[in-house]
């Protein structure tokens, strides 16, 4: 089984967010893929309900969410936590709201993509 180090190791990319006003934004460390929006619009200076809000407060707790490992902005890590019999609710509601609008039906859509819905149905989501 792999240590926390390794899976880094194998997993980690060279991340730059360059801004054309201030330049690269500042070094983040590891970052998992689904924050990779909140750190953008963050950038950017874009506010948004889920990308800034939701992921934002999920970054705070954690840099990576992997399926085999969390890593928090402290570095401690986490390996095998979906196995665990239970996990931070924060954890939970991140898998449950990307499954509802990935492949649910998208009860979170009011609240966190509110641009995806229209007065009388929700609409796919397009950006």
């Amino acid at each position: 089984e792999a240590s926390p180090e390794a899976a880094l190791e194998h997993h980690e990319t060279p991340l730059v967010i360059w801004s054309n006003r201030t330049g690269p934004a500042e070094q983040m460390g590891a970052v998992s893929p689904a924050f990779l929006p909140y750190h953008i619009l963050k950038t950017a200076g874009i506010s948004h309900p889920y990308y800034t809000g939701f992921l934002g407060d999920m970054s705070e707790r954690y840099r990576v969410v992997d399926r085999n490992l969390l890593l928090t902005p402290a570095g401690e890590a986490t390996p095998d936590w979906a196995r665990q019999k239970e996990i931070d609710p924060a954890i939970r509601d991140f898998r449950l709201l990307q499954y509802d609008m990935m492949f649910g039906k998208r009860h979170a859509a009011p609240d966190f993509f509110p641009e995806t819905v229209d007065k009388d149905k929700v609409v796919a989501h397009t950006s």
